[in-house]
């Protein structure tokens, strides 16, 4: 939203972001070396609360509701794709690992789309990856004090109890 109001409209105070307009225009724009979204609700204001922190190699989710017993439905789920996933899940146990980790989550994801670029597999437990996982930690809890996001106490408290 921030890039269309910059393309024209005047900016409406307190919003989020920052335009990307300079980029679209063939400029350098400092600090666009990572990019923070959040999924709050559905549809049907069922809250799953899921920011993503996104860099160029790497994307790291947290999903605070994730604790293996908790179902994720939106509206999607009632329509032809997911019903041909579950389908095709009875007979492909690939297929139905993705169903279930797309119905359950985990706490914490990390995938590395240099190697990886359909995030099929979750590095988050890699040791190769400690360093990377303290610094997309670092960063998400940087920008959820920064925008004093309402699930950064239960974020801070879960890295409190997962020390890499």
């Amino acid at each position: 939203m921030p890039t269309i109001l910059d393309a024209g409209r005047p900016a409406t105070p307190g919003m989020d972001g920052t335009s990307f307009l300079p980029l679209l225009d063939g400029q350098e724009q400092p600090g666009r070396d990572h990019v923070l979204t959040v999924f709050h609700k559905t549809a049907g204001r069922k809250s799953y609360p899921m920011p993503c922190l996104r860099e160029r190699r790497l994307g790291y989710i947290y999903n605070s509701w994730a604790d293996g017993k908790t179902a994720f439905h939106n509206e999607s789920q009632s329509g032809l794709s997911m019903k041909a996933m579950e389908k095709a899940a009875e007979d492909n146990p690939r297929i139905a690992q993705r169903v279930q980790i797309f119905l359950y989550r985990v706490s914490e994801e990390l995938y590395d789309f240099s190697k990886d670029p359909d995030a099929l597999h979750n590095l988050v437990n890699d040791p190769a990856y400690r360093q990377d996982i303290r610094s997309m930690r670092q960063k998400m809890l940087a920008w959820m004090v920064q925008k004093e996001d309402p699930l950064q106490p239960v974020f801070r408290s879960y890295l409190e109890s997962k020390p890499v």
